[in-house]
């Protein structure tokens, strides 16, 4: 018999109680909620570290990784079950928004000796920490200069590796413009497809681990906050925990951006004002209303 296959093969089934075992585990631990019709999504992703592990079967393995007996194992359990669907310049009406609108006031910030901080939120494998880097250094060419830095954190440590590694397949040029690829890529040699991240962009993120369910690393103040398409795998009770949180640490001027398909709590939205297509700045500016009607409208 071939090893793997037939008898020896752990079971792929996944039963309810360990369904519900691992679905509990995962919402109290990073808030995502694993529906019922996910089962075969589950058993999926878990599948190869059953085997990689020894453990007779999915039940078993997933015991192991809510037992607390193996911090290790949990965390590439929890890696395996989030999703982490990204590419540079996604949904690029936020890149604009924060380019023409947010750069300069962070320039003027930086020029009068301020610290500047901006964080990508579940930044998956970089690309979009990279891509907001980019659009600073256009709009602010000056920017590695001066005390600005890109935090990118996300609770799954192999795609953090790519973030900190950042070297890419060559971006379709419909989803990178020329201009913005000559700031953020250099060639990588001995691939004819693969590119680089620019050293004075990759100078000004820093990746980490984080997990928004457990006590954050960091305070802010944030000017600009990027936490996009994390809050759709949560509950309502889960995302009202993450926008919170969110709004404890953005800067009193600073800016909001959610992904799409995302709303704020009703809380939040009496404390927040939308100047653009889920953009929101924390409070009113001089210039506030203007730059809302003008990105609302463009956006209807």
């Amino acid at each position: 018999m071939i090893e793997g296959i037939g008898a020896e093969r752990p079971s792929q089934t996944l039963s309810d109680s360990g369904f519900l075992k691992i679905a509990a585990f995962m919402r109290e631990r990073t808030g995502i909620s694993l529906e019922r019709g996910s089962r075969r999504i589950i058993c999926s992703r878990l599948q190869r570290h059953v085997v990689r592990t020894g453990s007779g079967c999915l039940d078993e393995y997933i015991d192991l990784v809510t037992s607390g007996a193996a911090a290790e194992e949990t965390q590439i359990a929890i890696g395996s079950l989030t999703t982490n669907t990204t590419r540079f310049c996604r949904e690029p009406e936020h890149f604009g928004i924060f380019e023409t609108e947010v750069v300069p006031v962070l320039a003027r910030a930086v020029k009068r000796g301020e610290r500047v901080r901006l964080w990508s939120a579940a930044c998956s494998s970089g690309e979009e920490a990279y891509t907001l880097a980019a659009h600073l250094v256009r709009a602010f060419p000056e920017a590695p200069k001066h005390d600005i830095r890109i935090l990118a954190t996300d609770i799954d440590q192999t795609v953090l590796q790519r973030a900190e590694a950042a070297e890419y397949t060559r971006p379709a040029e419909s989803l990178v413009s020329d201009e913005l690829a000559k700031i953020m890529f250099e060639e990588l040699a001995g691939t004819a497809d693969r590119v680089r991240i620019r050293p004075q962009l990759r100078n000004l993120v820093t990746v980490r681990y984080l997990n928004f369910f457990d006590p954050w690393p960091v305070s802010g103040p944030f000017h600009t906050i990027f936490c996009r398409n994390a809050a759709i795998y949560m509950d309502s009770a889960a995302q009202s925990v993450l926008w919170s949180g969110l709004a404890r640490v953005l800067h009193p001027e600073g800016v909001l951006f959610i992904g799409h398909s995302e709303r704020l709590t009703p809380e939040l939205n009496a404390t927040f004002a939308q100047i653009g297509r889920n953009a929101f700045r924390s409070r009113e500016t001089g210039d506030h209303k203007k730059i809302a009607e003008h990105h609302i409208n463009r956006s209807l």
